[in-house]
Order: C-alpha cells, then sequence, then structure tokens
C-alpha cells in the first residue's frame, strides 16, 4: 500500500513558504513561475488543480537561499546558490 501524499494548495503553499522560510511569494507569483518555470515542482489535480507537496516547497526555498553570509560584501554572495549549493556537497 503506498503512503498519501500529502499536497498544499496554492494559498497554502504560499503561507508555508512565509511561515517556514520568511519568502513571501503570492499565489499569482506561484502560479506565473509554473508557467515560466523556476518556481517548486508541483503536482496536477485533475485538469485544473494544483498541489505542492512540503519536501518540494522545502527544496526550492533552500535553492533560493543564498548562504549566511557576514557582509555585503561577502564573496559568498557573489556567487549563484546552485554554486553554493555544489561546492557544500
Amino acid at each position: 500500500m503506498t503512503e498519501a501524499i500529502r499536497l498544499r494548495d496554492e494559498a497554502g503553499a504560499s503561507k508555508y513558504l512565509d511561515e517556514r522560510w520568511g519568502i513571501k511569494r503570492g499565489i499569482r507569483t506561484l502560479q506565473k513561475y509554473r508557467c515560466i518555470g523556476g518556481g517548486p515542482k508541483f503536482r496536477r489535480i485533475g485538469n485544473t488543480r494544483v498541489g505542492y507537496e512540503d519536501a518540494a516547497l522545502d527544496d526550492w526555498a533552500a535553492e533560493t537561499l543564498s548562504p549566511p553570509a557576514k557582509s555585503t560584501s561577502d564573496p559568498v554572495l557573489l556567487r549563484r546558490p546552485t554554486e553554493a549549493a555544489a561546492e557544500a556537497a
């Protein structure tokens, strides 16, 4: 038997990102990300609804945020988040 997957709707995903990560992204922004790319992974529910898994939201948020820095001139901020993540791995 497969385990049930909990999906958040757009409003829930927006609220989750804000409360857990401090990333403010509105419903319309999440919709735009689905069209142009660059947002968290999602699942289709039928023809019109979508849902976001917490793990997908967490992965996207972690990729979006920079590593901790001591100042705005810290070299760590000059690298793209994906480059910094690759170096940390």
